[in-house]
Formats: structure tokens, sequence, C-alpha cells
């Protein structure tokens, strides 16, 4: 069987809680997730300038809901919104959750978990709850980008507006706990990718789409619409790289973002010398990946998706910066499946 039709029944869970400077209330929320029936914890991230923690964990739907169920319960007890009356970025203490498949044909299964949980915490918690993204039933699905345009302070206000209304009953805005954001969508990948002899201005003028739409072909076009790329400076002096998102790697394949990097990087004469994937990414994206390109190897059915990820990970140079670590940066390998990956 391979990894991915063994993970059609496994998703994840990512979720922002208010706290990303109090080591004890983080390590609270980490040790309940990891001794959580039936759940893997996959990591925890606290981010002092936002002053939040990201949790990543997954299992089977039941198991990923009862866990943030108690994740919920545990925020609710032990942070309250008035400790970070300071913090604009910050809507609730359980700030933002998002479903996640590890394979695509588990997204709808995803929306619906979130739509379930929404009515959950909004009846328990007596919070607004407002669906994003897939879980979304509105005409027009609202992004977490739609929420970020207004500051913690200006949230509860906006209320009265018809497009701000929350997704349940509950309409006002919680003094202690704020409100909470739920949503199911694809993972995110990103990518950072470094280029040869060229400097931030050459590199902001590659992610500047706009100036190499003519010479592209339909479907690269299409590609470079559906990500997102900034340049970041990288530390001690050491140059600049150009970070990828990729929100949906099932319309906009990793490989062939690469590739589109490559051509118009090629269009001015600089040279894309590697890739880096920053954090985590599903495998499905990078048998995809491996499948899209030509070989003249032939694949037995046991050996497949590992053969499809060598082959991706080789082609499209992403061990040339730093080793890729396929044990911890593919999703699924943090889950028991049947095949030998090491």
């Amino acid at each position: 069987m391979s990894a991915i039709q063994n993970q059609l029944d496994t998703i994840l869970a990512s979720a922002y809680v208010a706290g990303g400077s109090d080591p004890q209330k983080i390590d609270s929320l980490a040790r309940m997730l990891g001794e959580s029936e039936g759940i893997t914890l996959i990591s925890v991230d606290p981010n002092g300038h936002y002053d939040h923690t990201n949790l990543i964990y997954g299992g089977s739907s039941s198991d990923v809901l009862d866990a943030t169920l108690n994740l919920a319960n545990n925020a609710r007890e032990n942070i309250r919104l008035e400790d970070y009356k300071e913090n604009k970025f910050l809507y609730g203490v359980l700030d933002q959750i998002s479903f996640l498949p590890l394979h695509s044909d588990l997204l709808p299964t995803c929306a619906a978990l979130a739509r379930r949980l929404g009515k959950t915490l909004a009846e328990r918690m007596e919070i607004p709850v407002f669906l994003f993204s897939e879980a979304s039933e509105k005409d027009k699905a609202l992004s977490v980008q739609h929420f970020r345009q207004l500051s913690h302070q200006d949230f509860p206000a906006s209320f009265e507006d018809p497009q701000w209304q929350p997704d349940y009953p509950v309409t006002t805005y919680h003094p202690s706990l704020g409100s909470c954001m739920i949503g199911a969508r694809l993972y995110h990948i990103n990518v950072a990718i470094y280029f040869a002899n060229v400097d931030m201005e050459g590199l902001l003028d590659l992610t500047n789409m706009e100036n190499y739409v003519a010479d592209l072909d339909d479907y690269m076009q299409e590609i470079s619409k559906k990500i997102v790329a900034v340049v970041e400076d990288l530390p001690g002096n050491k140059g600049a790289r150009i970070i990828c998102n990729i929100p949906n790697y099932t319309e906009a394949p990793l490989g062939d973002v690469l590739n589109l990097f490559r051509q118009i990087s090629q269009q001015q004469g600089i040279h894309l010398h590697g890739c880096e994937i920053l954090g985590y990414l599903p495998i499905e994206a990078l048998v995809k990946s491996g499948q899209s390109i030509p070989s003249t190897v032939f694949f037995d059915a046991v050996e497949e998706d590992l053969k499809y990820i060598t082959l991706a990970i080789q082609t499209l140079q992403l061990n040339s910066i730093v080793p890729f670590d396929l044990n911890r940066q593919v999703l699924d390998y943090h889950f028991e499946i049947d095949l030998d990956h090491t």
C-alpha cells in the first residue's frame, strides 16, 4: 500500500493560541496534545513577536476534533485576552484553527469538521466564530487575510457590518476569550529559492510577475497567479532569497512553480542554483512532482512513492542548499505508514 493511500483518513490541525512568551502555558498545551488519544504532535512554534504559539498535530478526524476541543478548554481555563491588550494581531485566546488533509481528497472532510467545531465552540464558549476558505458556506468564501485587515481593538465594532457577521448566532465579542477563525485548506508549502550573482533589486524584479507574463505560456501565466513570492534578506550580509508560498499545490504543483522561476530568471541571465523547503509538506506534493518528471526508470508498486519522491528531490534541487530531511519534513512520515523510507 502506498503512503498516500494509507493516509486517506488522516488530517492535520494547525492551531494558533495566544501566548508565545510563557513557557509554562506553552508546555501545558503541548503536553495535553501529546498525551491525547490517537494524536501525533508534529510541532510547537512559539512566536514572541506576535505573542502566539502555533501547534500542528494530526490523527483521524474524530481524534483531531476531540483534541482540538480539549485545546479550546485548556485555552479557556488558562489564557485571558485581557493580558494581550497591546497585541493587535490576536483576535482570541484560540485565535485561528485550520484543518488540513494529508491528501487533497480529504479536503471536504476537513471543511465539514471545521463547521462542526465552529458550531460547538460558539455554543460552549459563547464566542463569535468565523469560517474561512473551504469551511465557509457563504457565497464568497473569506480568507484569513480578510480578517487580518482590522486590528484587535477595531474588530468588535466591525460586527455591525454585514460582511463581518460571524457564522453562528453569537455576535458579541467575548471580553476574555475574544473570537475564533476556523477554516479548512490544503497545507501551504513554503520554498526558498536561491540565485547566483543577483542583488536585492534583481530579486524584487523577479517577484514582479507582471514583467514576465507576456513571455509565458498560458499555463505558466496561471501558475504565476496562484503563488505569493517575497524577497527576504539573509543574515550576515549573505545576500537574499525569494520565499515562495504555494497555497494550493494541486493547482500550482511544486515542480511547475520552480520551473516558472527558472524560466523568468533565465530571461534575465540569472542562474537559479538551489531550493530549500521551509518547514513541512505532504507526500502527495512530492509524489505528484516526481510523476511529472520524465524518467526512463520503471518502479515496482511497493517502491513507487519513494522513487517519485527521490526523483522530485533530486531534479528540483531540494537538497542543494541544506539536506532535505525526509523523515521530519514529509508530514506523512510522522504517522505510522506502510512504507520503508529510511
